[in-house]
C-alpha cells in the first residue's frame, strides 16, 4: 500500500493543569502497583452550544447531528462506567464565533465564558475552528469546541470530552517514550496499558501510514533505538483513526 505522512490537524497540544495532574500521580501512588482499575459510576451533564452567523444562519449542527453525536459518545464511555444526560441546546448568533474562532488565541477562547452552563460539560460546535476538528483548551476543563468536519468522525467528540475528563495525547512526550513500556507513567496519557504511539513523529521523515491511515510502516526509533510500534488506533485519545 502506498505511504504518505499524515498531516490532518486533529486537536492542539493543550496545557496541562499541573495541579490536577499532581493529585492524580498521588492518588495512583497510593494504591497497590498490582491493583485492578477502580470502577466507577459518574453522570456527566452535557450541554450543547450550536453556533450559527450573526443573522441566525449557518447553523453548525442539526438536531439530529447532535443526536448521534451524544449517543456516540455514550456508547464509547459505558465501558467505563461512565454515563452522560443531555441537559439541552442553545444557539449563539456570532459569526466570529462560528468561523473565527482561533483555539490558539485566547481572547478569542474568552468569547466562549459568557455562554458556559455551570455544572454542565459545555460542548461548542463550530463551522470551522482555525484548522482543527476540535480543541478541549486545557486537561482537564469544562468546555470544549467541535468544528462541524469533526462532526460524525469516529472520535472527534470523545477524544475531545476525554481531554476534558484529564487525559493526555497518548503520543504526548513521545520522544521520552519507549515502546516496552519504560517511563509509561510519565509520557503519552500516562496510563500504563496504552501502546506506545509514534504520532510525535508525523513531520518527520520516518512516520508513514498505510493509505487508510489504519497500518504504521514508519521506520521511526523509540527513546531506546526500537522501532517497532503498534499504535492505539481504537483509544479515542489518539490522534490516529
Amino acid at each position: 500500500q502506498p505511504l504518505f505522512a499524515q498531516t490532518r490537524k486533529e486537536c492542539a497540544n493543550m496545557p496541562i493543569d499541573t495541579a490536577a495532574l499532581v493529585k492524580a500521580e498521588a492518588y495512583a501512588l497510593q494504591r497497590a502497583p498490582e491493583a485492578a482499575p477502580q470502577a466507577v459510576s459518574r453522570l456527566i451533564k452535557v450541554y450543547f452550544h450550536v453556533c450559527r452567523n450573526d443573522a441566525g444562519t449557518a447553523e453548525a449542527a442539526t438536531a439530529e447531528e447532535i443526536e448521534e453525536e451524544f449517543n456516540m459518545m455514550v456508547s464509547k464511555y459505558a465501558a467505563n462506567g461512565l454515563c452522560f444526560a443531555n441537559m439541552g441546546t442553545n444557539f449563539i448568533n456570532s459569526t466570529e464565533i462560528n468561523y473565527n474562532l482561533d483555539p490558539d488565541v485566547s481572547a478569542d477562547v474568552d468569547l466562549l465564558d459568557p455562554f458556559l452552563i455551570p455544572n454542565c460539560l459545555n460542548i461548542f460546535i463550530h463551522q470551522e475552528l482555525a484548522g482543527y476538528r476540535g480543541n478541549a483548551y486545557g486537561i482537564p476543563n469544562i468546555f470544549c469546541s467541535i468544528a462541524r468536519s469533526g462532526l460524525g468522525a469516529p472520535k472527534s467528540m470523545t477524544h475531545e470530552v476525554g481531554h476534558c475528563f484529564g487525559l493526555s495525547h497518548t503520543h504526548a512526550g513521545c520522544s521520552n517514550t519507549y515502546i516496552s513500556g519504560t517511563n509509561c507513567s510519565a509520557t503519552g496519557d500516562r496510563v500504563c496499558d496504552t501502546p506506545a504511539d509514534p504520532y510525535c513523529f508525523e513531520d518527520e521523515n520516518c512516520f508513514s501510514t498505510s493509505a487508510t491511515g489504519c497500518g504504521y510502516m514508519g521506520t521511526c526509533e523509540d527513546a531506546g533505538g526500537q522501532d517497532n510500534w503498534s499504535p492505539p488506533y481504537n483509544n479515542i485519545i489518539s490522534d490516529l483513526s
